[in-house]
């Protein structure tokens, strides 16, 4: 039974709580409550808690160094936050100690806080079994044989090496691959990457699955071959004989499937290849491996018969025409409140609809991503975190269209909390609107007037604000922005520099070349070479 913790310096607060909560239904037990944080943190310090929930202002020492002391001594403590603030800094210091919630006092209702408090203790099951299995597994013997297992079975792929498979494990367990028809099935493990830091190390994460398919396969009764590929990709052998005809394969897959998801929460899905005879095993494992456009828009939790490569069924449009449409959606759902996971599901479900080359796919989105960054620069408290590197090196990973668009929300959900941490820290809310605004509209004809209209200012204190608190004038930043944008278009489009120059709101030609030229160093005709 987990230990709750209850703090807060007001008493009609503590009572309600402690007689409002079935401590005994939830399965919880309601350890101790305290009425500031330092006796809170002796007590802790003697019989530490499992869930804490606390209020931020109290004498001694208040809820958030409370919460910070706990979570250095228990990282794997819950948390909740109950406060009279609706104040961002706040909810943001509660955040950066990484606090499951954030509470208004004014708004909390009994039943939606014991469904909190079930959510904690289901969370903190969750963990417990990942650590008992973490610690099996650490002192398995079989963990031996299945590296030498994997090793022979890469061997078969790479070099195509079909020779019969004999070796010895740890607990003296002969293998044998025999000389009868098998029927691959490649296993995939779903948003790999979030599983594997999930489980801190790739090793633990194999061995983990490993073992569970293992467990699956004594409990049929039955004996075949299973094996570790690479980065997210495991096989099972099953031998082509009765009993296993079609539908048992199946109802074995799915009981492995279900397994893992239901003791390692790990969501999994596979793809079942053709009978083949051993001496073309390693081609039909080959098909299944490098089969990468089906592997991308597999549905997640699925189980799906292998389908050869056919890029002649998918589309011959070009994604990259759709650029400046998709990036106009992301650029607003950034700057405004609009729901991320909608616009995202949009354009994901598009990309489905049109089965894009999935390599393409990650180009476009990465260069998406890119684009907008460029946009940030219109918000003078954003420091690029987006190097091309390093997401390029996030997205090379990624071989699923679910996983991609995953990513994808949490990278423009990066880009949302920088917007409104710059709207926070702004001294001036008028300037910070006003450089969204210009960023909103970069390919129109921006004026003074139209902006401090837009912010409702006078022009003459809009524009001698605007100066002292950017550091530029306004025409410099606009320009600034615009050359940006310029260049944007000269290296992803086959635009002529006339037809720049209008997109941009430049009537003259010759004075956009000018402002260019003074900006990048050379003529937009020399910079796109």
């Amino acid at each position: 039974m987990f230990n709750v913790m209850l703090v807060d310096d007001d008493y009609p607060v503590l009572d309600f709580l402690s007689e409002v909560v079935d401590w005994d239904t939830l399965g919880l037990h309601l350890q101790s409550v305290h009425k500031n944080g330092t006796s809170a943190l002796e007590y802790a310090l003697t019989d530490m808690p499992d869930i804490l929930v606390t209020d931020i202002g109290m004498p001694k020492m208040n809820g958030l160094e409370l919460t910070e002391k706990l979570k250095k001594k228990n990282p794997q403590l819950q948390v909740a936050i109950l406060s009279c603030h609706n104040e961002f800094e706040y909810a943001q210091q509660a955040i950066s100690l990484n606090v499951q919630d954030y509470i208004l006092k004014e708004t909390l209702d009994p039943k939606d806080f014991s469904e909190l408090l079930l959510t904690y203790k289901k969370r903190l099951e969750t963990e417990e079994r990942k650590l008992r299995q973490q610690s099996r597994l650490m002192n398995d013997l079989k963990r031996n044989t299945e590296l030498v297992r994997d090793k022979y079975f890469k061997q078969m792929i790479y070099q195509s090496n079909t020779k019969q498979a004999r070796f010895y494990g740890d607990d003296q367990s002969e293998f044998i691959l025999d000389s009868i028809p098998y029927i691959p099935v490649l296993c995939l493990v779903d948003n790999y990457i979030s599983m594997k830091n999930y489980f801190n190390t790739e090793d633990t994460l194999r061995f983990a699955i490993q073992n569970v398919i293992d467990d699956v396969i004594s409990e049929c009764n039955l004996t075949f071959p299973h094996f570790y590929f690479e980065r997210n990709e495991f096989f099972l052998l099953l031998p082509n004989r009765l009993p296993l005809n079609a539908q048992v394969i199946k109802q074995i897959i799915k009981h492995i499937q279900n397994t893992l998801s239901n003791y390692l929460n790990i969501s999994t899905s596979y793809i079942i290849g053709k009978s083949v005879d051993p001496e073309n095993l390693s081609i039909g494992l080959k098909n299944l491996s490098s089969n990468v456009e089906q592997h991308f828009y597999r549905d997640v939790f699925s189980i799906d018969h292998y389908v050869e490569s056919n890029f002649t069924l998918q589309s011959q449009e070009d994604i990259f025409t759709y650029y400046e449409k998709i990036k106009k959606d992301f650029r607003h759902v950034i700057f405004n409140e609009d729901n991320i996971e909608l616009i995202v599901k949009k354009w994901m479900n598009f990309i489905q609809t049109k089965v894009f080359p999935p390599r393409t796919v990650k180009e476009f989105i990465l260069k998406l991503l890119l684009g907008l960054k460029v946009n940030m620069k219109s918000l003078y408290y954003f420091q690029s975190t987006y190097s091309l590197e390093i997401l390029h090196h996030e997205i090379l990973l990624i071989d699923s269209l679910e996983e991609l668009k995953l990513w994808l929300i949490k990278n423009i959900n990066s880009m949302k909390s920088i917007v409104r941490t710059a709207r926070f820290k702004s001294r001036h809310k008028e300037i910070l609107n006003a450089c969204i605004y210009i960023s909103m509209n970069i390919e129109s004809k921006l004026s003074l007037e139209e902006v401090a209209n837009h912010v409702y200012l006078n022009t003459s204190y809009f524009s001698r604000l605007f100066k002292s608190e950017i550091g530029i004038t306004f025409i410099e930043y606009v320009t600034s922005l615009k050359m940006d944008r310029a260049k944007e278009l000269l290296d992803q489009t086959t635009l002529s520099v006339s037809e720049i120059s209008e997109i941009l709101g430049y009537d003259n030609q010759s004075y956009f070349i000018k402002l260019f030229k003074n900006c990048v160093g050379k003529t937009p005709t020399k910079y796109r070479g």
